[in-house]
């Protein structure tokens, strides 16, 4: 499930958000139809050495083709290649119809922002902080009363 889910975030970073529902749905159906053809494959090679290699050849060559694919801006911005960065969020900006990306994206908007996130992860949270929050204490109140009764139904 991780590498899954690990495939599907970077897909979803670079698309626009009306489109984003129809990915994911293209890209579980993807998934779906792959493993139809691995049974498949597992049914015509019945040697599991040469299911392995049939299996294996298409990982290898988007493996090799990857190399050619553009990387989160997040992971360039963060391994200080801010250039670089800054080009795809704004590819990104503009591929999602934000107008004056070229103007609001600069370095200083960028290192700002990477400091309140680099601020919140540095700030300690605790169990207490949801009851604090008063949606978030009434979904939990509704949720541990759902639960309660799911479970005495089923005793």
């Amino acid at each position: 499930m991780i590498i899954i889910s690990n495939n599907s975030l970077p897909i979803t970073e670079w698309i626009r958000p009306n489109s984003k529902a129809l990915v994911v749905i293209l890209s579980s159906g993807a998934l779906s139809i792959g493993q139809i053809i691995l049974g498949g494959l597992a049914y015509v090679f019945r040697d599991w050495q040469t299911l392995h290699v049939v299996a294996s050849v298409p990982f290898f060559v988007f493996f090799l083709l990857s190399r050619w694919l553009v990387e989160s801006a997040r992971w360039l911005i963060i391994t200080n290649k801010l250039d670089e960065g800054l080009k795809a969020l704004r590819k990104v900006a503009r591929t999602n119809g934000i107008k004056n990306a070229e103007e609001t994206l600069n370095i200083e908007v960028v290192r700002s922002t990477m400091q309140e996130e680099l601020d919140a992860a540095q700030t300690k949270t605790t169990v207490c902080d949801l009851f604090r929050n008063p949606s978030m204490r009434k979904r939990i109140c509704i949720l541990v009363f759902l639960r309660k009764k799911n479970l005495k139904e089923k005793a």
